[in-house]
């Protein structure tokens, strides 16, 4: 167990880069276009966004769960502030059954030099009305393209449940393969934090019954000091039993090597080694039985002996065993998850935090516990004080730092990452002209400017209670004092008294709008630049010019993260991995696979199938013995940074799945690999240079086929 130390929380000022201030009314053009001009105006206009809000060294965070789960209760918690001694508290966030968090929400905490940068948004799975199907529909639509923005935010999910349901279960499997495909594809370390709330739990014996549930349903494995003994209670675990009988003729740690060595010898197959040390330790007055583990249940696991007999032990009894070596394991470890602990206070008066630590997916994964601390609670308001600064801490030691392209490392601007997310997500989601091809990534515009109406940065939200408080015997920052009418006012009338960050659909809450009556950016005192002309403004979604943008999201597309679904009807599941571009105004359906072609080079194929379509010019039959490097016309290849094929569709006959890529491994359904739409067609990412003398371009009865090859050392090239 490790010691948390006393964390310094406070609001130190930010560890600012220069900004460029925001002058009234200018608008900002976002669009990315070719030339070194448009590359300068683009940069230009990134240092303007950027200085609407200050340079911070820190971590983003989103918040998940479903409705009423207290994602903006546990934010609250993590990002409370201690103000000095007579001045007034920190802003309290109004949470709630009936409250709605507005829009994109972003609170921070200033903890040792790191920001947790915390994103919040409504909770999923609310009601919607059913009396119309397709705006029903297109409101699940929605809430999709909020879930694409906050997954592409941030590369830490904070992830709140209550009991852990089967669906919960699903969901945290979901967020691991969502988290494993932007660790590949951005080659960044994302995190997944569980922190299971249990509002129904009030006391000690019910709190460690709930735990040893959780334990069981992840298998976890116990971690004791010391040597680590774990003994994971995952059925069909493997274990030998000693049993002292009188006294032993040995010392006792002579006595646990021969145990671990013996058990060792079980786990390696050595049984003629393993029968030997076990004639050594009878002979001591130690006697041996092999069990295994049934099944674990809350607090309670099922052992059966070598005999057929079976026994059921408590969970404490069976900690105990493990912790004294009366029992180890003897099957290689399965468990993927550990239970740990950390000790907080010092000498004596010291508790423990349970927490659980484990992979996977490849995805490093920490689960936290608290209790329910409502007024008479005693052992939740206890524990809770005790749990809140672990799960801080941890979240400052483990989360992954956010770059903003640009800034030194680990500093991040919070503006600039809205323009990216935005600028990558939204053509899954809007499209130009109604047309239902995907626009190509730089397609859109983010467009900012000052509101007219923006008045003075808004700062402590007693400075809205104070007038509202007739009892001076009640403290103007205890915001509980009002009711929930009150709350949800200000709420929607000025939600950077509660938050650093808030980006909402405004008047008309809906982000589907968002291409003509834009979003609603505030700005608390606290985070607004020094250098930004007041601190609300206009946020729209900008078109080419004359083009006008419609939210129509990909018809076959998956949610970006389908973790995030929290109880959606669409799952992951629903169209498989299938993948479809358009040609023509027909569908397409597409595939990408990749392969080691040898030690030192990669390959990389795009199947297209186009049928009834003429051949392109320059492409040769599948069974020819073509020779690399041929071209096309057709297809262009950039041979440059990481490479890309260009697949123009002006003329395009359809063929059964070509079997020579079987043993290749489809990834076609991973994100990154979805092509982008340009002017005269449709461009594969394809994430390695090309070698250019290793190109081949193959269509046959419908079938569209294209090889590259990776340069072995990478070099760039100029295109053919």
């Amino acid at each position: 167990m490790m010691e948390i130390p006393r964390e310094e929380v406070t609001t130190a000022p930010d560890e600012a880069q220069p900004h460029v201030p925001v002058k009234r009314n200018q608008h900002i053009d976002m669009k990315c276009s070719k030339g070194e001009d448009a590359v300068r105006k683009t940069q230009a206009a990134q240092r303007k966004i950027s200085g609407v809000v200050k340079d911070c060294r820190g971590k983003m965070i989103a918040i998940v769960g479903d409705f009423n789960k207290g994602k903006t209760w546990l934010v609250d918690k993590l990002t409370y502030v201690p103000e000095k001694e007579g001045e007034l508290g920190s802003r309290a966030l109004p949470d709630g059954f009936q409250l709605s968090t507005p829009g994109l929400c972003a609170k921070r905490v200033h903890i040792h030099g790191t920001h947790l940068v915390f994103v919040d948004t409504y909770g999923k799975n609310q009601a919607i009305a059913m009396t119309d199907t397709t705006e029903f529909d297109m409101a699940f639509k929605e809430e999709e393209f909020q879930r694409s923005l906050l997954s592409e935010l941030c590369p830490n999910v904070l992830f709140v449940i209550g009991k852990m349901s089967r669906t919960e279960q699903k969901t945290m499997q979901e967020l691991c393969s969502y988290l494993h495909r932007m660790q590949m594809q951005r080659k960044i370390v994302p995190k997944l934090f569980v922190v299971h709330n249990w509002k129904d739990v009030s006391d000690k014996d019910l709190f460690d019954s709930a735990i040893e549930e959780v334990c069981s349903l992840l298998g976890v494995s116990d971690n004791v000091e010391g040597d680590v003994a774990r003994v994971s209670r995952s059925p069909g675990t493997t274990f030998c039993f000693f049993e002292e009988k009188g006294d032993v003729s040995v010392e006792a740690t002579q006595l646990s090597k021969l145990k671990k060595t013996y058990c060792q010898h079980v786990q390696d197959g050595n049984l003629q080694d393993a029968e030997n040390l076990k004639s050594q330790m009878e002979s001591c007055g130690v006697q041996i039985r092999s069990g295994k583990v049934t099944k674990s249940v809350g607090s309670y696991v099922h052992l059966q002996w070598e005999n057929g007999k079976t026994e059921t032990c408590n969970h404490e009894s069976f900690l105990k065993l493990c912790r004294t070596e009366v029992i180890l394991q003897t099957c290689k470890e399965s468990s993927t998850y550990i239970r740990a602990s950390r000790l907080v206070g010092d000498g004596d008066n010291h508790s423990v935090v349970p927490i659980i630590d484990g992979k996977f997916d490849g995805i490093d994964v920490r689960h936290f516990f608290l209790a329910n601390d409502n007024e008479g609670c005693t052992f939740g308001q206890v524990y809770n004080a005790l749990a809140f600064p672990v799960v801080r801490a941890s979240l400052q030691e483990a989360a992954t730092f956010t770059t903003t392209a640009g800034k030194s490392l680990g500093f991040l601007n919070y503006m600039a990452e809205i323009k990216a997310a935005v600028e990558r997500v939204a053509p899954r989601y809007f499209k130009v002209d109604g047309s239902n091809d995907r626009p190509a990534t730089n397609t859109f515009s983010l467009e900012i400017e000052l509101e007219q109406s923006g008045g003075k940065p808004a700062s402590h939200i007693a400075d809205v209670t104070r007038s509202q408080d007739t009892d001076p015997e009640k403290k103007c920052s205890d915001f509980s004092i009002h009711d929930g009418e009150c709350k949800q006012k200000l709420l929607e009338e000025e939600p950077e008294k509660f938050y650093d960050v808030v980006i909402r659909p405004y008047p008309i809450k809906d982000f589907r709008h968002m291409s003509c009556t834009g979003l609603q950016l505030r700005v608390s005192k606290e985070f607004v630049s020094d250098t930004a002309d007041g601190n609300i403004f206009n946020l729209r979604l900008v078109a080419p010019p004359g083009k006008s943008v419609q939210f129509l999201p990909d018809r076959n597309m998956q949610q970006a993260e389908p973790s995030m679904a929290m109880g959606a009807s669409l799952g992951k599941g629903d169209l498989g991995q299938l993948r479809f571009i358009s040609i023509g105004g027909q569908s397409c359906q597409y595939r990408v696979y990749n392969t080691q072609a040898s030690e030192h080079a990669q390959k990389k194929r795009v199947i297209v199938e186009v049928p009834g379509f003429k051949d392109l010019q320059g492409s040769c039959k599948f069974a020819d013995d073509v020779k690399s490097g041929n071209k096309s016309k057709d297809v262009k290849f950039s041979h440059k940074g990481g490479g890309k094929i260009e697949i123009k569709t002006s003329s395009f006959t359809t063929h059964e799945f070509v079997a020579a890529s079987n043993n290749w491994t489809d990834i076609t359904h991973l994100e990154g690999e979805e092509p982008a739409k340009t002017e005269s067609g449709n461009q594969f990412n394809i994430g390695f240079g090309i070698d250019k003398s290793k190109t081949r371009i193959t269509q046959d009865q419908g079938v569209l086929i294209v090889d590259v090859t990776s340069m072995c050392d990478d070099d760039s090239d100029s295109d053919s």
